[in-house]
């Protein structure tokens, strides 16, 4: 990418974008990044670039939250998935076989609040999709309370 150092966005594909937004996360050098459906508006081609990087962090050690619809890649290296309140479509899915190897051997929860206790932490349910939580680094208690003093922090500002 460093050949597209004086690039404009425009000029940039939405998964050169992509990797930008990450590699500028990174140069923070954060305990924890978010991604919201990194792969949503990317084409099908650069999907598994994105994901190829956002493995490579998760690989490293990188703390990631991660809301996406890319199951394969969830099963792939989440520790955790959590999804959102129990559906008829969630049950439905669930009921899917192939759904089910996706998800089998990682820890599955589900929230049942829109804002739910989870080993004594509160982390956020969003509807629609699966939300990742890969604790390579932090245990979930100190996880927690770095988010808690994230949260003060952003809301200060």
């Amino acid at each position: 990418m460093w050949d597209k150092k004086d690039s404009y966005p425009a000029m940039l594909s939405c998964g050169q974008k992509q990797r930008i937004a990450i590699a500028r996360g990174l140069a923070m050098h954060p305990e924890l990044l978010l991604f919201d459906e990194p792969t949503s508006a990317l084409d099908p081609e650069t999907i598994g670039d994105v994901l190829a990087v956002m493995q490579k962090l998760a690989h490293d050690g990188m703390n990631m939250i991660i809301v996406t619809h890319e199951m394969g890649f969830a099963r792939e290296v989440a520790d955790r998935i959590i999804l959102p309140p129990l559906t008829n479509q969630i049950v439905n899915l669930i009921k899917n076989t192939s759904t089910v190897a996706i998800i089998s051997g990682v820890d599955l929860m589900f929230v049942t609040k829109s804002w739910s206790a989870l080993n004594g932490n509160y982390i956020p349910a969003f509807l629609g999709a699966a939300l990742l939580y890969f604790s390579l680094c932090f245990p979930v208690a100190q996880f927690g309370r770095k988010m808690e003093q994230a949260n003060k922090k952003a809301y200060s500002l």
